[in-house]
């Protein structure tokens, strides 16, 4: 029977989405340096987006309408927002209030230097210094040219900004900013200019700046136009060259107290990583031809350069390198490491001696993933990053961490104890660089590691500590709950936020059942719960459940059965199965519901009276198709044996390979009422010589997504096999497909081989393509109508609703 509580819950729907049907919930948070405040987002379609700060141990609480850019200041006394209109806020918040100035470029909050000033650009060509404490304030550029980028070094005593094509330097005393880097510098080619961008900056120590350097774009010429493109097959396709024109942005580095450009790549060569931490004294790079050949030949060996940041010199220490390999630079500029895919080993290169060395061939265990099924050799499992001073690399293998000499005089030894393996825990190190080609080192081995930790049996995730001298991890907290868990899938969750000053840490929290809300931590053991975001209640939600099966092979299936939470046994549901790789590991992750870019919005259908299934896929290689079809099979047998499933209505769903997944299996199986494929593929034999991203997809096909482990013209037939449309007239199953022209994935072309084959066989099909849309759609009133035509779609073929006037 029905109880009161669950009566009152809503159901999932699009009618009034744009208003209240999109559930609230936290987008963006940050933490104090002194750890004592806390500020997050909070937004909810209809009711817009407000910015909450909140005091950990006190009771001040702060909002603000329409905020989503904001910062602490260094000493934690202020927060900087930008207010609509391009007014700055400065509020401080041991006083409780708030200075608003108006006529402040808000697009890039200001900078801080190490004397509390700000840095404030004002009418795009003005740049000023705020003093926080006594409000005055210092004209440091006024000129005509619009600053795009401004930049203050990490300990705050210097700042430089492009203004036009010049790259201007002030420090104190100086009382204005004067030009560092022109079109005229020692350094600087003809035909290339400064590029804003993300590679602008200084080093750590501030000794050092990084600026992007691209190419002049000319002005566009009165002429007649040429009305032809040559394609040549011994020089870059046209699109190509374009794309790779438009991204090829080179980096340029040059000293504090010096005006020469020094080029660390620029046409002939693409950057791989920047110095450690900007101060040492070598980048990495591979030959740039090299680099877009491998979309052409996926087992093409690059050539690694080591690159002199001094005088831009280069010299080739590997031959072998993949561009998705690991690959890194010491703290101390001693040392370049890579993963050889062959050999599946790390080997490391003494910059001072030229000796290349393996460090890993003393590990018992794989450093390749032993779980991949893709063609080729597999890859590693990953590189935590280097101890200070160039001491020791932390690699990982399946569950545990090592740690390798460089030097190649002491054995590895796995930090962990293999604990990890032991006990199905895969194990990794969370105050790792946000970016591991940063080369900035690791806590010393003399401080407690932080160690987050994934449950590969229950899904669950957890936190551990490593501490000095011990080889066993302390647990410190774990549960059916995603914080932030690292597993051989991907990340899940939000990386913890460690306040500058402190030991406490922002951690946001989620499950399937519950919003994700932040807290925080001093000892991940204990949690504060900052923010409370449960709109999820005043709906019938899910439940999630994680089946398990037997598959061929050695492979044990695996499935999230995602159920309505107040699940009727009474009645038989109607089934989607939802396609793409594998997602078990999500088991505990938050869906937020919402319209469709081109997947299935899980939420809305369990919450109107669906179960949905969404199996992991194992793959063999040269069979794509086939293998989701019978991972497919295996999982909708399994949930057959409970009287609350309905066989007999049953549909599938994808987008992107897992659209292609649910083209193949209809022309093999007449078990599904209905399919949705979205951006899928539908003929290999012609994808294959089309573009991915401008460049070829050769790769996609041969060791990519596709796994077919060859050429086109080594295995033909095994294409013609796995493609849909050679199967068409096999296809029973009604099918509703979306695609869009400007899909650079997968080409739109595809789209449309697969419709008007169904239609010249009269096969019921419908296709929907959207004007303007790429692989996925980006314009929320095309997502609504996507949501809606779909929803109305399963709901005629399952539920037996009449079909809309559009399938009519």
């Amino acid at each position: 029977m029905m109880g009161k509580g669950w009566a009152q819950q809503k159901q999932l729907g699009y009618q009034g989405f744009a208003g209240e049907e999109r559930l609230a919930s936290v987008t963006q948070s940050s933490i104090a340096p002194n750890g004592k405040y806390i500020a997050y987002t909070a937004a909810a379609a209809g009711k817009g987006i407000k910015l909450i700060i909140l005091q950990v141990d006190g009771n001040q609480q702060y909002e603000f309408p329409g905020v989503t850019q904001w910062a602490f200041t260094r000493n934690s006394r202020h927060l900087l927002m930008a207010l609509p209109g391009d007014t700055l806020g400065i509020l401080d918040l041991p006083k409780a209030t708030i200075l608003k100035k108006a006529g402040i470029r808000t697009r890039q909050l200001p900078q801080e230097d190490n004397r509390h000033r700000l840095a404030l650009i004002t009418n795009d060509s003005l740049l000023i210094l705020y003093n926080l404490a006594t409000a005055a304030t210092d004209t440091i550029y006024h000129g005509r040219d619009r600053i795009s980028q401004l930049v203050v070094d990490p300990p705050g005593r210097q700042l430089a900004f492009i203004a036009g094509d010049v790259l201007y330097y002030y420090a104190a005393p100086m009382t204005v900013a004067k030009p560092w880097i022109t079109k005229d510098s020692r350094g600087m080619q003809p035909g290339r200019q400064l590029t804003p961008g993300e590679a602008t900056g200084f080093s750590n120590d501030g000794r050092r700046f990084f600026v992007g350097v691209n190419n002049v774009v000319p002005a566009p010429v009165n002429r007649t136009p040429q009305n032809v493109i040559i394609w040549h097959y011994k020089r870059d396709l046209p699109s190509l060259e374009a794309f790779n024109n438009q991204f090829s942005t080179g980096i340029g580095t040059t000293k504090v107290g010096d005006s020469t450009l020094v080029l660390l790549n620029h046409g002939e060569d693409a950057l791989l990583q920047r110095p450690a931490g900007g101060e040492g004294e070598y980048a990495l790079a591979v030959p740039r031809h090299q680099y877009r050949e491998q979309s052409w030949r996926p087992g093409e060996r690059l050539q690694l350069w080591l690159v002199n940041t001094n005088n831009g010199h280069r010299k080739q220490i590997a031959t072998g390198y993949h561009r998705n390999n690991e690959y890194s630079i010491s703290p101390a500029g001693r040392y370049v490491s890579w993963y050889d895919p062959e050999q599946q080993q790390y080997f490391v290169y003494s910059i001072h001696d030229s000796m290349v060395r393996c460090v890993t061939r003393g590990i018992p265990v794989p450093l390749a993933n032993e779980t991949s099924d893709h063609p080729g050799p597999p890859p590693p499992y990953g590189m935590a990053g280097w101890l200070p001073h160039d001491e020791g690399l932390i690699l990982y293998d399946r569950f545990d961490g090592w740690q390798v000499d460089p030097a190649g005089a002491k054995l590895p030894v796995c930090i962990t104890g293999a604990f990890g393996r032991k006990n199905g825990i895969i194990l990794r190190l969370m105050d790792t660089p946000n970016d591991p080609n940063t080369s900035t080192p690791l806590p010393a081995r003399q401080q407690p590691w932080l160690l987050t930790a994934f449950y590969t049996a229950t899904k669950e995730n957890g936190f551990y500590q490593l501490l000095p001298g011990e080889k066993q991890p302390r647990l410190l907290s774990k549960g059916p709950y995603i914080d932030y868990a690292i597993t051989l899938n991907g990340r899940m969750g939000k990386k913890p936020v460690k306040a500058m000053d402190t030991q406490r840490y922002l951690v946001t929290r989620m499950s399937a059942q519950q919003s994700p809300n932040v807290y925080v931590t001093d000892d991940f053991s204990s949690f504060k719960q900052m923010s409370a975001y449960n709109p999820e209640t005043q709906y019938d939600w899910l439940q999630a459940r994680l089946i398990r099966y037997p598959l061929f092979g050695d492979n044990q299936g695996e499935a999230i059965m995602y159920c309505p939470q107040h699940l009727d046994t009474t009645k038989q549901y109607p089934v989607i199965v939802y396609c793409y790789e594998r997602q078990a590991d999500q088991l505990h992750v938050f869906r937020e519901p919402g319209v469709s870019n081109g997947e299935l919005d899980i939420p809305n259908y369990v919450s109107n009276g669906y179960v949905v299934l969404v199996p992991d896929i194992h793959y063999r290689m040269g069979q794509p198709g086939q293998s989701a079809l019978e991972c497919v099979e295996a999982a909708v047998s399994h949930i057959g044996q409970y009287a609350w499933i309905d066989t007999g209505r049953m549909a599938l769903q994808g987008h992107s390979f897992g659209g292609y997944a649910v083209n193949y299996m209809i022309t093999k199986s007449n078990r599904f009422k209905a399919a949705c494929s979205a951006a899928g593929l539908a003929d290999l034999v012609s994808g294959y010589n089309s573009l991915w991203l401008g460049e070829s997809a050769q790769w996609v096909y041969e060791t990519g997504q596709m796994r077919m482990g060859a050429t086109l013209w080594q295995q033909h037939e095994a294409y013609v096999m796995a493609s849909p449309v050679m199967a068409a007239d096999s296809v029973h199953t009604p099918l509703l497909i979306v695609h869009n022209r400007n899909d650079v994935h997968v080409p739109f072309s595809q789209g449309i081989e697969w419709f008007t084959a169904l239609r010249r066989l009269g096969k019921p099909a419908w296709m929907l393509e959207y004007k303007g849309e790429g692989h996925q759609l980006q314009q929320p009133a095309n997502q609504l109508d996507l949501a809606t035509r779909l929803k109305q779609f399963f709901d005629h073929y399952l539920k037996g609703l009449p079909a809309p006037a559009w399938m009519q």
